[in-house]
């Protein structure tokens, strides 16, 4: 058996006891060796084995079962057979049940008794069924007859279309979606404050005025045209997009979240795409707000660095005269290199929020980072990329170049779409 649940840009899901069906090829995810699960019902001579096997894909669930007979006597081996194979596709719901059995004498590898038939059904409607008969006895009668039709009307198997936007507001409506990133409390002394744990609210969400506020989903992919939704079609739109308001409606600041999405859940693939592309991509799935962009502050103000300074000498045991007890303060000014000096080596710079010690010093070496893989809509000619077409996914760049070529046709043949990596 084998199991195969993988994350990441190249996510896939795969279950199998004992192999797939005669007909499916199973994606790339380094699989053993599989083998049917057999019992030996008798070893040796005779033999008779039973054999089956049980697989889960994305759309369909495959199963089957085989009985093998074999007999040796002398030059003379007897070989028996039945085979029986079936695939479940959801939707549009279709099967497909094949049936083989024979049983035939042979001396050598020439057979001179034999029966054998196969046959197929596949539907529902219309229903398609196929089937052969082939009999032979020694070299005197050989018969063999075969049978193809098709009946009944065709229907449409699809599942009804769904309303996709409730599902959708009902996914943003969940509080457990809205992340509000807020500042751990404890011991720390980078944490200025402590913050008592506010639980969200049926009707509010608690956010940290300096954080972030974030909502993202899984139901289904924005900012791009869905051509269905799981195993049906979508009833209501097929475009969907968020925004962040303030309380005076103005949009906030704001980038997109990523999200994992099966793309075969929500665009018609062909079956070789459904092999070669990856099961799960990143499309937008949420934004972050982080504020308006009409920001305002108080004004500006230079002040000139003053203090009173007075000096306590131990050393000096005369006390002081009774009209020094209490004299005039006097203000003392400081030069800026002075201050400067004091400010770099006082406890606000010894805090580790500070920004001598936040800061990344000029030694250190730089960071490694990992780029998202992205896509481009590039000029055939020579790959450089045209006015600035970038995206993150290989589909929202195919999209674009739709569109693109839907308000300019004159640029037909002139574009096409390439890792952003091979750009010159």
């Amino acid at each position: 058996m084998a199991l195969r649940i993988k994350w990441g840009n190249d996510s896939n899901f795969l279950f199998t006891v004992g192999g797939f069906h005669p007909d499916y090829t199973p994606p790339p995810l380094d699989l053993p060796e599989l083998r049917r699960l057999s019992i030996g019902l008798l070893t040796g001579n005779p033999r008779l084995t039973v054999s089956t096997y049980f697989a889960i894909t994305s759309n369909t669930v495959q199963f089957g079962a085989a009985v093998d007979f074999y007999f040796k006597v002398s030059k003379f081996k007897v070989i028996g057979y039945l085979h029986f194979d079936a695939l479940f596709q959801f939707n549009p719901f279709y099967f497909k049940i094949a049936l083989a059995a024979g049983l035939g004498v042979y001396v050598g590898s020439k057979e001179i008794l034999g029966i054998h038939l196969s046959g197929s059904l596949e539907g529902p409607t219309p229903w398609h069924i196929t089937g052969r008969v082939k009999f032979k006895i020694l070299w005197v009668i050989k018969i063999s007859v075969s049978i193809e039709t098709t009946w009944g009307q065709t229907k449409d198997t699809s599942l009804p279309d769904v309303a996709v936007l409730p599902k959708l507001i009902e996914a943003v409506e969940n509080k457990a979606n809205w992340l509000t990133p807020l500042e751990a409390t404890g011991d720390n002394p980078d944490h200025l404050v402590s913050l008592r744990t506010i639980e969200n609210t049926d009707d509010n969400i608690i956010a940290h005025p300096n954080r972030s506020l974030s909502v993202s989903q899984k139901v289904v992919p924005l900012d791009l045209n869905i051509e269905k939704f799981g195993t049906q079609n979508p009833a209501d739109a097929t475009h969907f997009h968020l925004r962040l308001l303030d309380e005076d409606g103005n949009e906030l600041n704001k980038t997109n979240l990523k999200e994992e999405f099966a793309p075969d859940s929500f665009f018609k693939l062909k079956e070789s795409e459904r092999l070669s592309r990856p099961s799960f991509e990143k499309y937008n799935g949420g934004i972050e707000g982080t504020g308006s962009s009409e920001l305002t502050s108080d004004y500006f103000r230079e002040r000139e660095v003053e203090f009173e300074m007075i000096i306590l000498d131990e050393l000096d045991p005369e006390p002081p005269e009774p009209d020094e007890l209490d004299p005039e303060p006097v203000l003392v000014s400081m030069a800026a290199y002075e201050f400067s000096a004091f400010v770099k080596n006082g406890s606000a710079a010894k805090s580790s929020l500070s920004y001598k010690n936040s800061n990344t010093s000029v030694l250190a070496p730089n960071k490694v980072a990992i780029a998202e893989e992205s896509f481009a809509i590039v000029d055939v000619d020579d790959l450089s990329l045209f006015e600035n077409q970038q995206l993150s996914s290989e589909l929202e760049a195919r999209q674009a170049l739709e569109q693109l070529l839907a308000e300019r046709p004159e640029l037909e043949g002139q574009l096409d779409i390439a890792p952003s990596f091979e750009l010159v």
